[in-house]
């Protein structure tokens, strides 16, 4: 295949906003530095006095400062209640939704972290460097609903990652801190032990969730905000895709886990959460 060839194709796929990375040329070391710009560029993630946890107690959450659940986090939190956590029902689609993910995907990309993030994949040849196209991709990277069960289109990455599932009586899924606060408010979301701390706020804990379903194990970052997780999400996923995507956190090395869909025509996450 001619170098003429390859740009066209590319260029097609970047038109649609379907480009498929099958392969990466980040370095690891590339991408320790571009996850640390990104985490040190946002500034809309929350303080410890701003969100206050007892982990040893029989609720993680005990104080969370409200006011400034504004901006990003507002409209992440408008798109929790989209979606249905069973597997082997379908989603439901209502009207609206589409605008959501829309405003909540306009939000994020006007931020430092994601603007990084877009710029250094783009400069990697593995995004569109035009905006409304790579808001195509993240929408096929996240929101194209697909089946975790075998049949209806029941899932999607967001879903599983922002909010989680229930699958044969478990709990999958399940990585955000917002939405396992939003839940204990309601009753729903029950802590139940500490595995383990990790550098930046991250935790892994045992839980319940609905009809007493149990995950033992989950990692999460807490009191990040919705757009460095985006960007960090899905730098780790375009470029290491089924492995594990080493970054560099406040000076810190982590390690972030994702995973495809396995599809061959396009890339849809499976599931993505920072290892703790």
């Amino acid at each position: 295949m001619t170098a003429e060839f390859s740009m066209l194709i590319f260029g097609c796929f970047v038109i649609l906003g379907l480009y498929v990375a099958t392969s990466s040329n980040v370095t690891d070391t590339e991408l320790r530095s571009i996850s640390s710009e990104i985490w040190k560029s946002d500034n809309n993630s929350l303080t410890e006095n701003d969100v206050k946890l007892n982990i040893n107690g029989t609720k993680l959450f005990t104080y969370v400062n409200e006011k400034k659940l504004v901006g990003s986090y507002r409209l992440l939190d408008k798109l929790f209640d989209n979606y249905i956590a069973k597997t082997g029902v379908a989603e439901k689609n209502e009207t609206g939704e589409y605008d959501e993910v829309e405003q909540f995907l306009n939000a994020t990309l006007a931020t430092k972290p994601m603007k990084i993030m877009h710029q250094f994949l783009s400069k990697k040849d593995l995004a569109s460097a035009d905006i409304q196209s790579f808001k195509k991709q993240l929408r096929q990277f996240w929101f194209t609903e697909y089946s975790r069960s075998g049949g209806v289109k029941d899932s999607s990455g967001f879903e599983h990652v922002f909010l989680g599932e229930t699958k044969k009586g478990e709990v999958i899924g399940f990585h955000n801190w917002l939405f396992a606060y939003k839940q204990e408010k309601l009753g729903i979301f029950r802590y139940e032990s500490l595995i383990r701390t990790c550098p930046n706020s991250v935790l892994a804990f045992k839980f319940k969730w609905i009809d007493g379903y149990t995950k033992p194990i989950s990692s999460l970052f807490i009191r990040a905000s919705p757009e460095v997780e985006m960007a960090l999400f899905t730098l780790c996923f375009v470029t290491r895709a089924n492995k594990n995507c080493p970054v560099e956190l406040n000076g810190q090395k982590q390690t972030i886990a994702t995973f495809d869909m396995g599809s061959n025509k396009t890339m849809n996450i499976a599931t993505t959460y920072v290892v703790c």
